[in-house]
């Protein structure tokens, strides 16, 4: 689970880093692009960081009171819109602070083990509620990635060559450590196989369809990528 997010806000810090690098380069010096997207960043982190530990307090105080707990999912649905916005308008990273403030909510327990803190710790109901939502999601978006998605042999050839890599690269990753090497075989061939790679991918590549000015050739990226 761990391995997936991170992947995902990977995937979406770098493509949004070249995609900002590449509006920009005809304007800007690269030093000077750098520094703003290392800005955007920490300011998404700093906003995400502050509004998390914000909210968990909050979230601590209002819990005492009776029936209100049963809306504290649309309540930091809300907040998550409103983070969204601020973010934006502050110039920072939107998907960053959006990312931290769900690091922070999903490890309060660590939190208040860590530094001794009362901070709320998300229920059962808000998870299930979060998964269900999740699976609406998922399902819309691979119903459109497969409207979208057009066999042509070239793309298709070299998604395959780079599913080839992917899998190679990921035996090594568990081969060589000391400390995957010790487990069980039918572990181990788990990991092998057990690339987490989550839904950003696809909806990065739907979304630089918008960058066609400053990308060309955005629908072959799709159609590797969907592949």
């Amino acid at each position: 689970s761990v391995e997936s997010a991170f992947n995902d806000a990977l995937c979406i810090v770098v493509v949004f880093t070249i995609l900002d690098y590449l509006g920009k380069a005809g304007t800007s010096s690269l030093g000077i692009i750098f520094k703003n997207i290392a800005a955007s960043f920490a300011i998404g982190i700093v906003l995400g960081v502050v509004v998390g530990l914000l909210w968990l307090y909050l979230l601590k105080k209002l819990s005492s009171e009776e029936g209100i707990t049963q809306y504290f999912y649309v309540l930091t649905l809300s907040l998550l819109i409103l983070l969204y916005v601020l973010t934006e308008y502050l110039g920072g990273s939107a998907v960053i602070s959006i990312f931290v403030f769900g690091l922070i909510m999903g490890s309060t327990e660590l939190l208040n083990k860590l530094f001794k803190t009362n901070f709320y710790v998300i229920n059962h109901d808000i998870v299930l509620i979060n998964k269900q939502i999740a699976f609406l999601i998922k399902s819309f978006f691979f119903v459109l990635i497969g409207t979208m998605f057009v066999f042509i042999f070239g793309p298709f050839l070299i998604a395959i060559l780079l599913v080839i890599v992917l899998v190679l690269a990921r035996f090594f990753t568990i081969l060589i450590p000391k400390s995957t090497r010790t487990l069980e075989h039918k572990e181990r061939r788990l990991l092998y196989f057990f690339t987490p790679k989550g839904l950003a991918a696809g909806l990065l590549a739907i979304s630089l369809v918008s960058y066609a000015n400053i990308l060309p050739g955005t629908n072959i990226i799709g159609n590797i990528v969907f592949s």
